[in-house]
């Protein structure tokens, strides 16, 4: 994928989607070839190319904070984010109609899902990988996360989404 494009794949459940997901994260070594981020490779080198990456993921796991916003704080202060990203966060949220008082774990699905895309859009990061993002969303709040990905196409980031639905 070049620098500031949008691709897409789509596939049936168990075609391999959030396997290559996380290949791209380094979570896991492909068995052949390689993934380059920045030249640096994708696994060896996941904790530096993950400072530019923005990650909605499949499956939401929390640590286990008091609040989303505690989580937010720290997840931002571990990457260096600066005030402005904050402040970015704070529309994102009121945007989103997310409460992020409540402790994540409790959460419900669409309310982890909508913390998952502050985290990853607050960030500014060039790259945003998105593994179907729109899972437990209402329509209103998948039309809201569209409008913000053409946001993040028009501010050059590079993004790469997973779907098992076309239209998306």
């Amino acid at each position: 994928i070049k620098e500031g494009e949008t691709m897409g794949i789509v596939g049936e459940n168990g075609a391999g989607k959030t396997t290559l997901i996380r290949q791209i994260m380094g979570f896991i070594k492909s068995d052949k070839g390689h993934i380059n981020i920045y030249n640096m490779d994708a696994y060896k080198d996941s904790a530096h190319t993950k400072q530019f990456i923005g990650y909605i993921p499949g499956e939401i796991n929390f640590p286990d904070v008091k609040s989303g916003t505690e989580f937010l704080h720290s997840y931002g202060a571990s990457l260096g984010m600066k005030k402005d990203n904050f402040d970015y966060a704070d529309e994102i949220i009121k945007r989103m109609q997310l409460d992020i008082r409540a402790y994540p774990r409790r959460m419900s699905k669409g309310m982890k899902q909508k913390t998952a895309i502050v985290s990853a859009f607050m960030l500014k990061a060039p790259i945003i990988l998105m593994d179907e993002p729109t899972t437990g969303l209402d329509p209103l709040m998948r039309d809201e996360l569209l409008t913000l990905v053409e946001e993040q196409k028009k501010r050059g980031a590079t993004m790469f989404i997973s779907s098992n639905t076309i239209e998306e």
